[in-house]
């Protein structure tokens, strides 16, 4: 029995570290075999863990404890069930969904000997859902197990209740790392680091509320391609920036449960990627959500899911792949209220928001050549006299060195890039800096202008307003 309690609560730490739910559970036990056993009281645990980009919906690892079972002829014993189900959901209506389950388990009677008191059985049953909100849901199910080593069976019929735990974000999506270059002249310093991994604030400017507040004149001839791009960032991304570019739509709209672009946006994959032809340097980060209906993570699973529909779409209009990051945050950040069908249509959505490199660092060094502070210079003067703009400043390394090194170096690329900003005069509160470290390369780090490439920092540019 102690084998199966440790293989159980090594699941729960494992599950609690990625986005999960837990639900107790109580219900009954009607055994169909010859040994005449009774009619018994059930209660256990379940964990269940989201699944990506497969065919079911979950996997959940369950454990059921019945006492004094009268079985075998014998006097009573505990029966102790472990258990991994593979489970599929089918929605009903905005709250309650259909599942059926598959799945494996072994069962260990007290009181016998290991090799005669344990059994491996499978299972298959049907469960309903019904949620209250989006952090609580009630379940109710039937499954029928059946032992491999006997023609003994039962017939389970449980309830419970379903909460989220664990990390309920994803991380973005991005090109694979590749292998780690060795450099033995890098020294990392004894210490600690916390990276804070707040939110990118979402950019979703609907169409009425543009009001032009500074229209940015025509780049100048002798600007470099970098200052031209980060310009055509700043006009797609702030309202009062180019009137005309920041009043297109730049978000996407999807039925309820749903990954499937609409035909009336199909206007909008196709203009953001004519604006991304036009500019190489320009990526963008298209970020997902879901509305409050459903468990955490099954909205974290469709808001990727969306995300990654509109990537596609754009790749299908001749985006390259490169310039496309993908991230899901689930029913985390509603635009409007999730009580009304019309603000839960709102929420379910996908945000592109435009990024823009800054590249002039070295190997190994936060200090900006000549050509970064004229770029960063250049931004600043673009920005001058406007206030409403929050300037998101993430920095990456190559994935030459430690990762607590490249946290660290990293922090510092951010840093400088802000301090250059309030030198150039942008407001210091306007600035939100954040070290990624090497975690999401851009190019391949396998070569010289790959780690290049990798050695920049993102700018995003956001109204206050959104």
């Amino acid at each position: 029995m102690k084998k199966f309690l440790f293989a159980f609560m090594a699941g729960v730490t494992f599950l609690c570290a990625v986005p999960s739910e837990i639900t107790p559970v109580i219900g009954g036990a009607h055994p169909f075999d010859s040994d005449k056993a009774k009619d018994h009281l059930t209660y256990g645990l379940r964990l269940g863990l989201g699944i990506d980009n497969t065919f079911i919906d979950q996997i959940e690892l369950g454990y059921d404890y019945s006492k004094d079972v009268k079985h075998h002829k014998t006097e009573k014993n505990d029966f102790h069930r472990v258990y991994l189900n593979a489970i599929k959901e089918f929605s009903v209506s905005n709250k309650s969904k259909l599942y059926g389950i598959i799945g494996l388990g072994h069962e260990d009677i007290s009181g016998k000997s290991y090799d005669k008191g344990a059994t491996t059985f499978s299972q298959y049953g049907v469960g309903v859902k019904y949620y209250f909100d989006n952090y609580f849901s009630v379940r109710g199910e039937v499954r029928y197990a059946t032992r491999f080593n006997s023609d003994n069976s039962n017939l389970f019929y449980t309830v419970g209740f379903s909460v989220p735990i664990g990390n309920v974000e994803k991380a973005p999506v991005v090109e694979p790392a590749a292998q780690v270059e060795e450099n033995a002249d890098i020294l990392v310093e004894e210490g600690n680091i916390t990276v804070d991994d707040d939110d990118i604030v979402i950019i979703d400017i609907d169409d009425e509320e543009i009001i032009p507040d500074i229209v940015i004149e025509e780049e100048d001839e002798e600007e470099s391609q970098i200052v031209k791009d980060i310009t055509k960032v700043m006009s797609l991304s702030i309202q009062g920036f180019d009137s005309e570019a920041a009043k297109r739509k730049k978000h996407f709209n999807f039925d309820f449960d749903s990954a499937k672009i609409l035909k009336g946006d199909e206007e909008v994959a196709e203009r953001i990627a004519k604006d991304l032809g036009e500019f190489q340097n320009i990526r963008v980060r298209n970020e997902g959500h879901a509305d409050a209906i459903g468990s955490n993570f099954y909205n974290l699973k469709l808001s990727q899911k969306r995300s990654e529909a509109v990537k596609n779409k754009l790749i299908e209009y001749g985006v390259a792949e490169s310039q496309i990051e993908t991230k899901g945050y689930g029913s985390s950040k509603p635009v409007r209220d999730n009580d009304t069908p019309e603000g839960r249509a709102e929420n379910r959505r996908v945000n592109v928001v435009f990024i823009a490199p800054v590249y002039y660092f070295e190997l190994d060094s936060a200090e900006l050549t000549q050509d970064g502070e004229e770029t960063l210079k250049a931004i600043a003067e673009k920005l001058a006299g406007y206030d409403k703009t929050i300037i998101k400043v993430e920095g990456h390394t190559d994935s030459t060195g430690s990762k607590l090194h490249n946290l660290k170096l990293s922090q510092k690329r951010a840093d400088k890039v802000r301090d250059k900003l309030v030198e150039y005069g942008i407001n210091p509160v306007s600035i939100e800096t954040k070290g990624l470290g090497s975690a999401y390369p851009i190019k391949s780090n396998d070569t010289k202008e790959g780690r290049a490439a990798n050695r920049r920092v993102d700018i995003l540019f956001v109204d206050r307003e959104n």
